[in-house]
């Protein structure tokens, strides 16, 4: 059944952008809850889970990729005012811990996206996009301990897919160091964002520093001692691994070697209702249920509000959290409560 609607911005019958749609389902996406002081762990995919991230086949290229991830990093935690706690990247996904204090995580992604994106399109020379259609996904953590345990998760990246044997071969990736913790890095433009001429619409120069979680600010030798327990333990893992399937250690030439526009060899995982639910982890049981039920009352509480103001009730307040709707139009958000 095919029924009209009206731009968003504009009211009920003095629309210039008037369409006709078909009534397939109200709602097609899931809106996005977005809490300021949220920890999170958030994974970014490329497209289609090809090695679109690839650094490159020598070292100097591996080093120029680095760079072109730290600027990105930087450039976007400057615009944002993010507190990152560590970034791990392999071929075709990465992984970065993050506290979003002033709940901008949506801005954060699009702007770091957005320059690797034209930074290994301009290195690799590819013909599409980088990163997966479908966003990053976040996991909300609940405790600062977790946080700790995923910055480790982060930072073994390679050793943990079997890409490098040690944390020493890692360095050709771009993954979080320990000794990075609460160092001020300043990050120069890498030359596959500029022209020809060595102009570019973006800065010389970036910051990028990576700082202890929440409540480790003042145990940064006891947080460094953690994560390289933790750390150790996933070598170690990984060389069990190798050692009880028989194979040889991974070298840094064959990992270097494979084809960026390749995808790994395995079947894709189907998608089930599971890939739709709100990821948690740390805190209680009942704290990570008491988590998903708020998801799912700001959901609900979203869809009523929208309703309303494509009716034309311009002053209909939504739930708190909501980050869309208040960037493009301004809309009333609720301070307390749905």
């Amino acid at each position: 059944m095919a029924v009209k609607v009206w731009h968003a911005a504009c009211s009920a019958g003095q629309c210039t952008q008037s369409r006709v749609r078909l009534r397939l389902e109200p709602f097609v996406t899931k809106p996005r809850r977005i809490l300021p002081g949220t920890m999170l762990m958030v994974a970014y995919s490329t497209h289609s889970d090809r090695f679109l991230l690839h650094p490159g086949r020598t070292r100097a290229a591996c080093e120029e990729f680095r760079q072109l991830m730290a600027y990105a990093t930087g450039y976007a935690q400057g615009r944002t005012g993010m507190l990152l706690h560590a970034d791990g990247w392999v071929l075709n996904h990465g992984h970065t811990c993050m506290t979003d204090l002033l709940g901008v995580r949506p801005k954060f992604d699009r702007l770091r996206n957005e320059l690797i994106a034209a930074g290994q399109i301009e290195r690799l020379d590819l013909a599409g996009g980088v990163f997966s259609p479908g966003g990053p996904r976040p996991t909300t953590v609940l405790d600062s301990d977790t946080l700790v345990a995923k910055m480790a998760y982060c930072m073994m990246q390679p050793v943990r897919h079997g890409l490098v044997a040690s944390a020493r071969d890692q360095e050709l990736f771009y993954c979080t160091r320990i000794a990075d913790l609460e160092r001020v890095r300043t990050i120069e433009r890498p030359s596959c964002l500029e022209n020809d001429d060595g102009e570019s619409e973006y800065p010389e120069e970036v910051q990028l520093v990576y700082t202890a979680p929440p409540g480790w600010e003042c145990r940064l030798a006891e947080l460094r001692a953690t994560l390289a327990r933790t750390c150790g333990l996933y070598v170690s893992a990984a060389a069990a691994q190798r050692s009880d399937d028989k194979q040889p250690a991974p070298t840094v030439e064959r990992a270097l070697s494979v084809d960026p526009e390749s995808r790994p060899n395995r079947p894709r995982r189907a998608t089930d209702e599971s890939d739709f639910l709100p990821r948690v982890a740390g805190g209680t049981r009942k704290e990570r249920v008491a988590l998903v039920n708020a998801e799912h009352v700001f959901e609900q509480a979203y869809r009523k509000a929208l309703f309303s103001y494509r009716r034309g009730r311009r002053k209909t307040p939504f739930p708190r959290g909501t980050y869309a709707m208040r960037r493009r139009f301004n809309v009333r958000v609720a301070d307390d409560g749905y």
